[in-house]
């Protein structure tokens, strides 16, 4: 079961999407790439878990699938809007918003047997936001 994830690349494409020595007078905008790129430190500070997102991406792209295993993955609602801001340069957001539009075929990817389930809710912590659906979920999994 997962549980709002995120697509394998998601930290990956975060923090290296932004062109070598890119600068910007814009502070908002480098105050966003400079929080992206923090996710290159391999104990990312704002992650309590401190993981090393780059290490753990190369472990997890050279894994293999789950075979058979069922596998339900609930997500949140999808929405129309844009991963990033507006002020976000269209050439780095185009990275994001490719990953997110793959993100459906890369959940099916890990199983023959995957159950995608979209939210009601556009909250990331679904447990919290959506408890039914995913308890109900969970439950039907352990059958």
């Amino acid at each position: 079961m997962f549980i709002a994830p995120p697509t394998l690349g998601y930290f990956y494409t975060m923090g290296t999407r932004w062109p070598q020595g890119f600068e910007t007078d814009n502070k908002e905008l480098k105050r966003y790439m400079e929080f992206e790129q923090s996710v290159l430190n391999p104990m990312f500070e704002r992650v309590p878990e401190n993981v090393d997102h780059m290490k753990s991406y190369q472990q997890l792209s050279n894994s293999n699938d789950f075979g058979s295993k069922p596998i339900i993955v609930i997500r949140s609602k999808q929405s129309e809007k844009p991963y990033d801001p507006p002020f976000v340069p269209d050439v780095i957001a185009e990275r994001m918003e490719s990953l997110e539009q793959g993100a459906e075929n890369y959940f099916k990817s890990l199983s023959t047997d995957v159950e995608i389930i979209y939210s009601e809710s556009d909250k990331h912590h679904l447990h919290i936001s959506d408890p039914e659906l995913v308890v109900s979920k969970i439950k039907a999994l352990a059958r």
